[in-house]
C-alpha cells in the first residue's frame, strides 16, 4: 500500500465538509433570526402548518396566527398565511415533529447544505461552492427560513443534469415547481424537446398531487381561493412599507404593458433554454418574475449559484463577472435590478456588450480569435 487516499474518498470527504460548513452557516442564521426582536421568520408558518395538516382552517391566516402564537408564544403583527400548495405539506411534515427552535435550525441548515450540493455541478472549481453559504442572498433566505432554498436546490440540480440524467432532472424540476410554483412558471420550457425529462416531470407532478390528496382534496380549492387575497395584501404592504418585491409584473401597469412584460419574460426564458445551465437557470427565474404578480427579494437566492459560476468562470467575459458579482452581493434586489440582469445576459450573448468590445479590438492582425463567452 502506498498510503495514498483514493480520489473518490477525497471527493466524498470534500462534499461532506462543504455540506457541513453550509449546514452550520444556515443553522447559525436561523439562530440569529430567532434571537432578533424584529419580525418573525417565514419558517414559523411552515412549522405551524406542518402541525395542522388535518386542520380544516389551515389556509385561514387568522386561525394559523393564533395556532402559531399558542404553540410558540410568538405573536406577529401581521396575520400569517400559509400560501404554499398542498404538495409542499409532504415536505414539511417531518419538521413539525420537533420543537420550533430545533426544527428551524434543521430546516435552515439542511436547506443551505442542499443548495451547496446542488450547485457543485455548476460552479468550477468545485470547492468554490463553499463560498455560497456566505453570500448575501443565501444568508437572507436562511435567516428567514425560506422555502426557496430547497426549491432552488431541486431546480438547479435538475437543470445541471438535464442531458446526463433526463428522467431524474425532470422529476426534480417538477418537485421544485411543487414547492415554489410562482418561481417555476417557465421551467417547462427547459423540457421542450427532452421528452424523457418531460414525461418524468409530468409523472412526478401527478404523483405528488395525488399524494397531497391525503390532506383532503378540498385543500387545492382552499389554496386557490385564498391566493388572490394574499397577493393583494402583500402588494398593499409593499406599497405602504417598501417591502422588497421583485416581480416585474406590477399591478399598476396597464394591460398592454403587462402583456409586453410577460412576452419579454417568456421570450427571454425560451432563448436561454438551450444555453448553458447557468443561463437556463437565470432564464427561468427572471422570466418567471415577468409572469407572476408576487415574488419577494429572498427568492433571488436561486440566481446566486449562477452568479458564482460566472464570477469564477475561467473564460467568462467582464459582463458575466460583473453580473455574477451583482447576483451574489444582493445588488439585484428589485424589479429594475432583475431587468438589468436580463439585459446584461442578452448583451453578453449577442456580442453587444461594451465590456467585451475592447477585447475584440485589442486583437493583433493575424492573431488567433480571442474567445469571449
Amino acid at each position: 500500500m502506498d498510503g495514498r487516499v483514493p480520489t473518490t474518498w477525497k471527493s466524498a470527504r470534500a462534499v461532506l465538509a462543504v455540506g457541513a460548513i453550509a449546514f452550520f452557516v444556515g443553522a447559525a442564521m436561523a439562530r440569529y433570526a430567532m434571537s432578533s426582536p424584529h419580525g418573525y421568520p417565514d419558517f414559523l408558518v411552515f412549522w405551524t402548518a406542518a402541525r395542522h395538516t388535518a386542520d380544516p382552517l389551515l389556509y385561514d391566516p387568522a386561525h394559523l396566527t393564533l395556532a402559531a402564537g399558542a404553540a410558540t408564544g410568538l405573536w406577529p403583527a401581521v396575520a400569517l398565511g400559509f400560501t404554499n400548495p398542498p404538495t409542499f405539506l409532504l415536505l414539511i411534515i417531518p419538521f413539525g415533529l420537533p420543537s420550533y427552535q430545533t426544527a428551524y435550525l434543521l430546516w435552515a441548515g439542511l436547506s443551505c447544505a442542499a443548495l451547496v450540493w446542488a450547485s457543485a455541478g455548476l460552479v468550477r472549481p468545485g470547492w468554490a461552492v463553499a463560498i455560497l453559504p456566505f453570500t448575501i442572498p443565501v444568508l437572507v433566505a436562511a435567516a428567514l427560513g425560506q422555502s426557496v432554498l430547497l426549491a432552488a436546490s431541486a431546480f438547479i440540480f435538475g437543470a445541471v443534469r438535464l442531458d446526463r440524467s433526463p428522467r431524474l432532472a425532470g422529476a426534480l424540476i417538477a418537485a421544485a415547481a411543487c414547492i415554489k410554483p410562482q418561481l417555476m412558471i417557465l421551467s417547462p420550457l427547459l423540457l421542450l424537446g427532452r421528452w424523457g425529462a418531460m414525461r418524468a416531470a409530468i409523472v412526478t407532478g401527478l404523483l405528488l398531487m395525488v399524494a397531497s390528496f391525503s390532506f383532503g382534496p378540498g385543500r387545492w380549492i382552499e389554496w386557490l381561493e385564498q391566493m388572490p387575497g394574499f397577493v393583494h395584501k402583500v402588494q398593499g404592504l409593499a406599497a405602504a412599507h417598501r417591502f422588497p418585491l421583485v416581480s416585474l409584473l406590477s399591478p399598476s401597469l396597464p394591460l398592454p404593458a403587462k402583456l409586453v412584460v410577460i412576452g419579454a419574460g417568456l421570450g427571454f426564458a425560451l432563448w436561454c433554454s438551450r444555453r448553458s445551465p447557468a443561463e437556463q437557470i437565470i432564464g427561468v427565474i427572471c422570466g418567471s418574475l415577468c409572469c407572476t404578480p408576487y415574488d419577494a427579494r429572498p427568492d433571488l437566492v436561486a440566481l446566486a449559484p449562477s452568479g458564482l459560476a460566472w464570477l469564477l468562470g475561467a473564460n467568462a467575459s467582464w459582463m458575466k463577472r460583473v453580473t455574477g458579482a451583482a447576483l451574489l452581493s444582493g445588488l439585484v434586489a428589485s424589479p429594475l435590478g432583475v431587468a438589468l440582469a436580463m439585459l446584461a445576459v442578452a448583451l453578453n450573448q449577442l456580442g453587444g456588450s461594451p465590456w467585451t468590445l475592447p477585447l475584440r479590438r485589442s486583437r493583433k492582425p493575424g492573431a488567433a480569435a480571442l474567445s469571449v463567452p
